[in-house]
């Protein structure tokens, strides 16, 4: 941590120089794929093995010898295309250079967010992943962290937690000044409550639960029990983590016997006119 309390959470160097080395492993493993297939056919027209053999083996060759080819080509390009970069996260803002270029920005000035990243984790292992992390800041400038800057849950993880209070604070903001705010072409926040496939449910009546990718409204119905109304999967969602702490800071005022609150606390109240 610095003088200045600022400290990095997160942080990634990715060097040009890497894809280079790696283009070239991997053209002489073509290399080598070609000249088993040279040598199998050579071994084919002499009658020393067993056909059968020597297709399966031809067959495993040419896989690999396409395989480690495409890979050589693909580490070329992001070597003749892709600057080095280095991504750091801190408990204030971000900071990204790329190439000759650099970014810094506080998390006040992030005016969305969305995680739209997935993956096949087998035994917690990263083994395949797509999608991204993207920030849109103020100025309209789109940082996106995607694949190549590691395991996408520990950038997640680490998003959640930095950008959320910001995020809430930007939304509390536009509704006390009576505007609602768009997180999906679907869901909406209003000042009193959210908009859901254009049924309105006020803060008093709703309920939201979180579990993994899916993000569940409930309203309350005449028997005082929450049904579901819809769930999102948050992969298509703006600013979910600023919306879910709106809500853990509004609902205790709108239901104040459910969570046993007295007196006027939150977003809503505290920063603001209050609106319950």
């Amino acid at each position: 941590m610095n003088s200045d309390g600022t400290k990095r959470i997160a942080s990634v160097t990715i060097r040009r120089g890497r894809f280079f080395r790696k283009f070239y492993m991997y053209l002489l493993a073509a290399l080598a794929g070609g000249g088993a297939i040279y040598a199998l056919d050579r071994v084919a027209g002499q009658n020393l093995l067993d056909l059968r053999v020597l297709q399966v083996g031809g067959i495993i060759a040419v896989i690999l010898t396409v395989w480690f080819g495409l890979r050589s080509l693909w580490n070329l390009l992001r070597w003749l295309m892709q600057p080095s970069e280095t991504l750091q996260l801190f408990n204030r803002g971000i900071a990204w250079s790329r190439g000759n270029q650099y970014y810094k920005y506080g998390w006040g000035q992030l005016r969305t967010y969305r995680d739209s990243a997935s993956g096949v984790y087998p035994f917690g292992r990263k083994l395949l992943q797509w999608g991204f992390l993207r920030l849109t800041m103020q100025d309209g400038r789109v940082l996106q962290i995607t694949p190549r800057h590691g395991d996408l849950r520990r950038w997640s993880s680490a998003l959640r937690k930095l950008v959320a209070r910001d995020l809430g604070d930007d939304i509390a903001s536009q509704i006390r000044g009576g505007h609602e705010v768009k997180l999906h072409r679907r869901l909406k926040v209003l000042p009193n409550g959210v908009e859901v496939y254009n049924e309105e449910i006020d803060w008093a009546d709703l309920d939201v639960k979180r579990r993994g990718n899916k993000l569940t409204l409930f309203k309350k119905n005449v028997k005082g029990r929450f049904e579901p109304v819809h769930t999102f999967d948050t992969r298509g969602l703006d600013n979910v983590e600023g919306f879910l702490d709106v809500v853990s800071e509004t609902l205790p005022n709108y239901q104040r016997e459910r969570f046993g609150r007295t007196g006027k606390t939150g977003k809503l109240d505290a920063r603001g006119a209050g609106l319950a």
